[in-house]
């Protein structure tokens, strides 16, 4: 029986590497290493494989890492989700968006604080990192207008999104009930902001 040529051997390396094994490969060093560190060489170390089948399915690494912010983005709002809970999703958002920036810093840094992060407003990080379920579930519980809620909801998410940044970028040793009992406070302060400080009693 022939051996196969060094080139069909190639080809059916080739085969098992799939773009969705790039990916994942990509993820996973992304969040053990961090974005500086995540190269075509590097993510084909990981995979098992050289650089040529990341470039036959990503013409440059801009494409590939552009589709990791995507993916990586989809692992954070599930994070939230996962994280938080449902008897206050208001509140639980912010405290869920800490959590990620303390448990995956890499990736918080990834998402929120590289050359990749697109965010040109505070409206944009509600657009992008805000749930509509949440501003629909602040309207409906506590009986204001839609857009009174989503004003809640972004100022929330901008008052979390600080202390996450402290969190992700740095060596801050504050303690998780230090953190969500300044998320209560800033909490009800919100609420005041639209008249609506009984809820909080």
């Amino acid at each position: 029986m022939n051996s196969l040529s060094e080139w069909e051997c190639l080809l059916l390396h080739m085969f098992k590497i799939n773009r969705k094994l790039i990916l994942e490969g990509a993820f996973n060093l992304l969040r053990d290493k961090g974005h500086n560190a995540t190269n075509a060489r590097s993510i084909a170390e990981v995979v098992g494989c050289s650089v040529q089948p990341i470039y036959s399915y990503y013409k440059n690494m801009e494409e590939l890492m552009e589709e990791l912010y995507v993916y990586s983005k989809t692992f954070y709002l599930e994070f939230v989700n996962i994280s938080s809970d449902v008897s206050n999703t208001f509140e639980e958002a912010g405290k869920s968006h800490i959590r990620f920036a303390r448990e995956e810093r890499n990736l918080f840094q990834f998402l929120f604080t590289s050359d990749y992060t697109r965010l040109g407003s505070f409206n944009e990080l509600y657009e992008q990192f805000g749930k509509e379920e949440v501003t629909k579930f602040i309207s409906k519980t506590w009986k204001i207008e839609e857009n009174k809620a989503k004003e809640l909801y972004t100022n929330m998410m901008i008052y979390t999104h600080g202390i996450a940044s402290l969190i992700g970028n740095s060596s801050y040793g504050l303690s998780d009930e230090e953190i969500f009992n300044m998320v209560d406070k800033a909490c009800f302060a919100f609420f005041l902001q639209v008249g609506k400080d009984e809820v909080w009693n």
